[in-house]
């Protein structure tokens, strides 16, 4: 299990370091705190289900990981918004 992670937490480096957007974006979406916890497994989530939809684990099932634990932090980032006192919205509330 430990190298399956290993492996999805590198493929989701690679893409985020490879996006142009905002340094401060960039260093948020890759502090280590957010494979902390539970959050982890969210990264590889689809692939779980790879064997029972007989699914190959390739570069297209590790973009769509990347693009659910994306989605994933989004939605923690919005309910930390709603959840918070002063209701403000922002890169913050994902940590």
């Amino acid at each position: 299990m430990e190298e399956i992670v290993d492996t999805y937490k590198n493929c989701y480096s690679e893409y985020i370091e490879s996006l142009h957007i905002n340094h401060l974006i960039k260093e948020h979406l890759l502090d280590e705190q957010i494979f902390s916890g539970d959050y982890e497994f969210y990264l590889f989530y689809p692939r779980l289900f790879s064997e029972a939809f007989d699914l190959p684990d390739n570069e297209p099932l590790k973009r769509l990981s990347i693009a659910g634990f994306l989605y994933f932090l989004s939605l923690i980032n919005l309910d930390g918004g709603y959840d918070a006192e002063d209701k403000k919205l922002g890169l913050g509330n994902m940590a």
